[in-house]
Order: C-alpha cells, then structure tokens, then sequence
C-alpha cells in the first residue's frame, strides 16, 4: 500500500512517497532467519557428530575415510544449491520487476520497514545491483555443484588407488 508522508529532514517541507512496513511479512521475515539459524545449527552440529573419529579413521581406514567425505560433499552440494537455486531466481525476478517499473520498491512489493520509493536513476541502479547479486548466487551455486562434482571424482578415484594391506594404509601413484 503506498502512503505520502513527509520527508523528515529538518527544513524540508516537500512530500515523498514511502511503502510502509507490512507487520505480517516482517513477522515471516523473523520466522524465516530463525528458521535458517535453528537449521544451520542443526547442520553444524551433525557435520560435527558426521566426522567425529574422523582422524583416526583416516589413519586406520583411508578408503572408509575418503568415502565419507566424498558421501559428506555430495551431500552438502545438494543441499547448498537447494537452497541457493531459488533464492537467486527469486531475487533475480525482484531485480527484473525494479527495472521494467523504474522504482523501487517495484509496484505491490510488500516490504518489512518503511521504504521510501526510488525513482529513475536510482531505481535503475538497485536493480541492476540486484540482478547482479542474483547471477552471482547462482553462479556460486553452480560452481559449487561443478568443482564440488569434480572434487568428489578426484576422492573417489583416489579412494580406488587406496589399497588397505596390513591394517595401513599405503597409497599407490
């Protein structure tokens, strides 16, 4: 909903316009960061559960060792671009919206605080920076998902050429 408020700097008598804050989405903006936080102390934990004795299996079972992480980046990949995949599609088409309306916030965007409306240049330039933050999450998503792909053939042809003789480990070239 758009409101005209006046500008509160001292001297200044013209209007501006101004979206205010929706308390409804501020709200599913707390419940989603505490959502991410509980989750990723969730995930902390268990990557510490994960490889807890990881050193010692290292040294008595390479191969098993290898194979965990390489189970253990795989994992984590998916889950990254999971994650990351929609939010930078989201913000893109956020950033695509600024720059077809030429303001930001674009038209019938609800917004969290009170946000005063750019227009023009400025507008322009949000959402190019938007847009350009958008393409760099998805590009790190993708080279996590490709050097990530890369890294886990690297181990799992590593864990191969590990050969358990003896209780030791001993590593072929």
């Amino acid at each position: 909903m758009l409101f005209i408020s006046p500008k509160a700097v001292e001297g200044d008598t013209r209007d501006e316009e101004i979206v205010y804050a929706n308390k409804k989405e501020r709200r599913w903006a707390l419940v989603l960061f505490v959502a991410a936080a509980i989750l990723g102390a969730i995930f902390f934990k268990l990557t510490q559960s994960y490889f807890q004795g990881y050193d010692s299996l290292l040294q008595n079972d390479p191969k098993a060792a290898t194979l965990r992480l390489v189970k253990f980046l795989k994992l984590s990949g998916v889950l990254f671009a999971a994650l990351v995949f929609p939010f930078s599609a989201y913000t893109l088409r956020i950033g695509v919206r600024i720059l077809r309306s030429g303001r930001f916030p674009p038209p019938g965007m609800k917004v969290i605080r009170n946000t005063k409306i750019r227009k023009g240049r400025k507008a322009k330039i949000r959402g190019i920076g938007i847009i350009a933050a958008a393409a760099v999450l998805f590009l790190t998503s993708f080279l996590v998902m490709v050097s990530g792909g890369r890294l886990v053939a690297w181990f799992e042809k590593k864990a191969k050429l590990i050969d358990t003789k003896g209780g030791e480990g001993v590593v072929r070239k």
